[in-house]
């Protein structure tokens, strides 16, 4: 008798004392994770003052509870397990909540990343020339799979392509114009959600501004090169009969004898005689080299009277030329042009008006 009432007390009190103890037992223990970084979160109990908190995790197909040493007896409300959890496997979270007098535990249900971890979207960078623009996506998860992302690429809104490798090159584009894309990416079935718009503006193609600037310019150009070698015609045709000629010779008396004066080296020089309208030929000298003066000279036979006046040399660099005598009568001239005897003229008087 006395032993019934000794167990009906001991029942009465562990009923109590598990009364006590239900009021610290952890609310919603469950898994979180976002781009296979998993936690195990849970709710504090009505009255946690003075509560304490120790987690421990269980692979399926192990009977053994291994605890995470960063949290034990932990105050906070969540533990992350993202190197715990087996990507591969389901993985069971459980959270005791102890004070000084009771302690109480509870279990999550059974967590698999590869199909319960929230895909956010994919990173994207961008690079631009004149015409395309070089896609580049990243993601985090991306080293936990062993098998294809597809990643799916919109251009300012419009989905352009859908691929396997996070590398596309979009061709064929206006330059120095603003595009903007966006991304998402799906694995197992399931999608990430989009990513923020990220925007480029092509470089500018300068071609098209070279193109742009010749077409103005090209015809100015054009004009004033016409003009210029209208102008040109024009003057060379206006003064073609003002053209150089070249410099009379240097005709003085030497030892009683008439010399012409040339440059350093050998000229031939031919006297004509014109007669009405006859013009003889009196006969043709090669000038010979006079050291002492650095000159060539020659002298002529013609009398002194035939040399009506002494023509000097403006150019003492160059002294070469020609020299016509020419008689003073007045007979009709032969008509002969500056292009067919181009030389400097002087007088002399008509053989028979001399005899």
């Amino acid at each position: 008798m006395m032993l019934r009432i000794l167990l009906l007390l001991l029942i009465l009190l562990l009923s109590a004392s598990a009364n006590q103890c239900e009021f610290l037992k952890p609310r919603t223990v469950s898994f979180y994770s976002l781009d296979m970084n998993t936690t195990l979160t849970w709710m504090p109990p009505e009255n946690a003052e003075g509560v304490f908190y120790t987690v421990t995790y269980l692979v399926y197909g192990s009977d053994i509870w291994h605890r995470k040493l960063e949290c034990t007896n932990i105050t906070w409300t969540w533990c992350n397990l993202a190197h715990e959890t087996n990507k591969n496997s389901i993985t069971y979270g459980k959270v005791t909540a102890s004070n000084l007098n009771c302690s109480i535990s509870e279990i999550s249900e059974g967590f698999e990343p590869h199909h319960q971890t929230i895909l956010g979207p994919p990173k994207i960078n961008l690079f631009s020339t004149e015409t395309s623009i070089v896609i580049n996506l990243t993601h985090p998860i991306v080293d936990h799979f062993h098998i294809k992302f597809k990643y799916h690429i919109y251009l300012n809104g419009i989905h352009i392509k859908e691929t396997e490798t996070p590398y596309y090159k979009k061709e064929h584009l206006d330059s120095h114009t603003k595009y903007c894309i966006t991304a998402k990416l799906s694995v197992f079935g399931r999608e990430s959600s989009m990513s923020e718009t990220t925007c480029i503006t092509t470089e500018k193609d300068y071609s098209e501004q070279i193109i742009e600037v010749l077409q103005y310019s090209l015809p100015v150009i054009l004009a004033t090169l016409t003009f210029i070698l209208v102008a040109y015609a024009v003057n060379k045709y206006i003064h073609v009969n003002n053209s150089s000629r070249p410099h009379s010779l240097n005709i003085m008396r030497r030892n009683n004898a008439n010399v012409l004066f040339l440059e350093s080296y050998s000229v031939p020089i031919n006297i004509l005689i014109i007669d009405r309208d006859i013009i003889k030929l009196q006969g043709s000298i090669i000038s010979e080299k006079d050291e002492s003066l650095n000159k060539s000279f020659m002298n002529l036979s013609l009398p002194e009277d035939y040399l009506i006046h002494e023509s000097d040399i403006t150019d003492e660099d160059n002294y070469y030329g020609y020299d016509t005598f020419e008689d003073n009568v007045q007979t009709s001239r032969p008509n002969i042009s500056s292009y067919d005897m181009p030389h400097w003229t002087f007088d002399i008087p008509a053989t028979n008006q001399k005899a």
